[in-house]
C-alpha cells in the first residue's frame, strides 16, 4: 500500500517535515502543483514515512480496540489510516506541534472523518484514566526527556489489558553506513539517541507492562534506503528525489521480512496487565 496519497491538497506539508528535519526546501508554484499531482499517485515522496506506516499498518490487523490514541501524530498520517480502517473506533491524537495539528485537522474535515480527533497537547501533562485499549507511539520517545514519565502516563491511560505500540530508533542509531559518502547522524529534537532491547524491556516492566515482543528493524535494507533518500535531498534537486522515490520505498519494504539483527530500529509490543 502507498501511504500518504490523501495529503495531495497539501503539498507543502512535506515541505515542513524537511524543513523540521534540517533539510529545507523550496518550490515555485509550477512545481507544487507538480507534488500535488506526484502525492496523489505515489503518496508522501518519503521511503522512511512510507515503511513507519507499513509496520505500524502490519500490526494493526491483529489488534482489535474500541478507543485508541496516538500519541506524537505528527501530520496524523497513522491515525487517518486507522480511523478510516475502523470507522466504529474512537480516535484521539495528540501532537505538540501546532503546525502539524491544522494540517491533521484539515485532513480529517476533508476525509470526513467523525472519529478522529486532533489535539495541541504536551503528552506529559495528559491526564486520562483507563480510557484507551490501544495506545501507539512513533518515534517520540526518543524527543521526551522525562521518558519514563510518559510511559506512566502510557499506562495510566490504557484500561486493563489494553495494549502500547512503541517504536523507536535504537541506540545504535548513531552510526550510517554511507557516512564516507558525507552522511552524518543529526538527530534533530532527540534528547538520546536510542535505546537497546534490554533498556526499552526495563522501562516498560518497571512501569508496570508486560513485554508481549520487541523486534529490531531498520536493517541493512531499510536504512540503507533511508540513508540514499538522505544522500539525494542533500545533493539532488527535489525532482530527482521524486524520481527515486518510489523504488526507495518499494525496496525498503523487504525491511519487514528480514530478522534485522543489527537492526537500527525497535518495536516494542507490550500490555497492561
Amino acid at each position: 500500500m502507498i501511504f500518504g496519497r490523501e495529503y495531495w491538497r497539501h503539498p507543502r506539508v512535506f515541505l515542513s517535515i524537511l524543513a523540521k528535519g534540517g533539510i529545507p526546501h523550496s518550490i515555485s508554484p509550477k512545481l507544487e502543483a507538480l507534488l500535488k499531482a506526484y502525492i496523489m499517485l505515489w503518496g508522501i515522496p518519503n521511503p522512511s514515512l512510507q515503511l513507519r506506516a507499513a509496520y505500524f499498518q502490519k500490526f494493526t490487523k491483529r489488534v482489535q480496540f474500541s478507543r485508541a490514541l496516538d500519541a506524537g501524530c505528527g501530520i496524523g498520517l497513522h491515525s487517518i489510516l486507522l480511523a478510516r480502517r475502523y470507522p466504529h473506533a474512537k480516535i484521539d491524537a495528540y501532537d505538540v506541534d501546532s503546525e502539524l495539528i491544522t494540517v491533521a485537522e484539515e485532513m480529517a474535515k476533508e476525509l470526513r472523518l467523525d472519529n478522529l480527533s486532533f489535539t495541541e497537547q504536551d503528552l506529559l501533562e495528559l491526564r486520562n484514566f483507563s480510557e484507551y485499549d490501544f495506545i501507539y507511539c512513533i518515534d517520540v520517545l526518543e524527543h521526551v526527556e522525562d521518558d519514563e514519565e510518559l510511559i506512566k502516563v502510557f499506562w495510566q491511560a490504557l484500561k486493563k489489558g489494553g495494549v502500547l505500540y512503541l517504536a523507536t530508533p535504537h541506540e545504535r542509531h548513531i552510526k550510517r553506513y554511507f557516512t564516507r559518502l558525507g552522511l552524518q547522524y543529526e538527530a534533530k529534537g532527540h534528547v538520546r539517541s536510542g535505546y537497546s532491547e534490554e533498556k526499552l524491556e526495563s522501562l516498560l516492566s518497571k512501569n508496570g507492562f508486560t513485554l508481549k515482543q520487541i523486534r529490531t528493524t531498520w536493517g541493512l535494507i531499510g536504512e540503507g534506503c533511508e540513508e540514499l533518500y538522505m544522500l539525494s535531498l542533500l545533493r539532488l534537486p527535489l525532482v530527482c528525489v521524486g524520481l527515486i522515490c518510489p523504488f526507495l520505498a518499494v525496496i525498503s519494504r523487504l525491511d519487514m521480512y528480514r530478522s534485522n539483527s543489527k537492526g537500527y530500529g525497535l518495536i516494542a509490543i507490550a500490555h497492561k496487565g
